[in-house]
């Protein structure tokens, strides 16, 4: 071999070790509740309540949360905002038909929305607050 491709070779295999072997994009060291499917990652800047393990359907995690959202904007004195509809509001975050939330996440996003204090806060915390799905809870059709 040429002294120049050694040399080549000998400055880039570093490089190529450390991107194949080193943690990086696509782990999660994130602590989670254990009942999501796919953990989001703890540093995206969401906001992440705690689950307690039990199942609601997709239209009633749904129903429950822009049920929410109305009730703080009423006691706000009404906010001007636009909401995707159920079931999109829930899908936007999962990017999955069908799936299962926690129930104690949802709870956790009703109280958080409670907690806003003008229709900035609302908004934001409507964008912040991930609802954790259930593990194992796939989309295996809709019902």
């Amino acid at each position: 071999m040429r002294p120049s491709l050694l040399l080549c070779l000998g400055l880039t295999a570093p490089l190529f070790l450390f991107l194949f072997l080193a943690p990086g994009c696509g782990t999660d060291t994130g602590t989670g509740t254990g009942t999501t499917g796919d953990p989001p990652d703890a540093n995206d800047g969401k906001l992440h309540p705690a689950g307690n393990g039990t199942a609601v359907s997709e239209d009633a995690a749904c129903a429950s949360l822009l049920d929410g959202q109305a009730q703080q904007i009423k006691s706000l004195g009404g906010c001007v905002s636009t909401n995707p509809v159920c079931p999109n509001f829930l899908r936007t975050q999962s990017g999955a038909e069908c799936l299962q939330y926690d129930e104690g996440a949802v709870k956790g996003c009703l109280a958080i929305y409670a907690e806003a204090k003008s229709c900035t806060d609302l908004s934001t915390a409507r964008n912040d607050c991930y609802v954790a799905t259930i593990a194992g809870s796939a989309p295996k059709g809709c019902p």
